[in-house]
């Protein structure tokens, strides 16, 4: 029996060093090589515009982005996947990089954050279905019950 494993480091998401580039996907989507992503997460073709994309490598020359994009895309139609469900795949992949764009600040006195503006959390919720208000509360005001 053979098994695949595929390691899905929480570091390659928040930290990448300097000849490392973060998940794949994340490069592969802002190539506008299917249009409608940018448009459906509401995305850029700036990899400089995420953070989480620009600490590292932005390019890797034996890696074309937009091939990987197809065969990425391909590969959740063979494995069955609905066109909702790969549109709420994409969906989700943008809103994990504007997750890392948002900013939070020390509230006055307290040991608690708030948002430190919220556009980027606006595009997180819309993009999950959440409302960015009770998501913010969430974040920062969480209550273990």
């Amino acid at each position: 029996m053979i098994k695949l494993v595929d390691l899905l480091e929480k570091s390659r998401v928040t930290f990448q060093l300097e000849q490392e580039r973060g998940y794949h996907i994340f490069y592969q989507m802002m190539t506008a090589h299917i249009p409608e992503l940018i448009e459906l997460a509401l995305l850029t073709t700036n990899p400089y515009d995420f953070p989480m994309c620009s600490m590292g490598k932005i390019t890797v020359a034996s890696i074309d982005d937009k091939l990987e994009l197809e065969a990425t895309d391909n590969a959740i139609d063979i494995l069955g996947f609905t066109n909702e469900e790969k549109m709420s795949i994409y969906r989700m992949t943008g809103a994990v990089l504007h997750h890392g764009n948002m900013k939070f600040k020390q509230k006055q006195r307290e040991e608690q954050a708030e948002p430190d503006g919220t556009e980027d959390a606006d595009k997180v919720a819309y993009l999950l279905g959440l409302n960015s208000a009770d998501m913010l509360k969430g974040l920062c005001y969480p209550r273990v019950k």
